[in-house]
């Protein structure tokens, strides 16, 4: 019985083939480890989302803290840079949750491909309306996106009247 094993690399594809892949064990040891490294990035990567949006609310702090402190830099400036911080970080953000996915699908086809009896990512339940971190996420940067869009057209309008 032959089988093949793909493999998702940094730069490209691995195809692992085995006269029989039951008996191969450095085949099979070979795709374990990268099942471990699968894992470990994605439990990186799920740390690292919530990592940056203690790190986000506490520059938007700063500068909403500045922004009506009656400073000397003009309100629209920092309307700016509450905008640019949210899109730097949102984006971020976005690219993780690429990074997660392709992660979970990868380790996906790896327990098929290693016929583990328990599944973790094939059966990892799937999030509802009230568990969807990723909408939560979604949702806390377009709330503060729309409050520097606001206050920088409020800004600009008193500026011109």
């Amino acid at each position: 019985m032959k089988k093949s094993l793909l493999v998702k690399e940094a730069y490209g594809y691995i195809l692992l083939r085995g006269e029989n892949m039951e008996t191969n064990e450095s085949n099979k040891t070979f795709i374990l480890e990268k099942y471990k490294e699968v894992s470990n990035n994605r439990r990186h990567y799920s740390s690292l989302r919530f990592a940056l949006l203690p790190f986000y609310f506490a520059i938007q702090g700063w500068i909403i803290q500045a922004a009506f402190d009656k400073s000397h830099l003009p309100l629209a400036i920092y309307a700016l840079i509450g905008i640019l911080s949210t899109y730097v970080f949102w984006t971020i953000e976005e690219r993780i949750l690429e990074y997660y996915t392709h992660l979970e699908k990868v380790a996906a086809n790896i327990e098929k491909q290693l016929e583990i009896d328990v599944k973790m990512f094939v059966t990892w339940p799937k999030s509802t309306f009230r568990s969807n971190t990723r909408w939560s996420i979604r949702t806390t940067y377009f709330v503060c996106m729309t409050f520097w869009v606001v206050t920088l057209c409020y800004s600009i309008y008193q500026l011109l009247t």
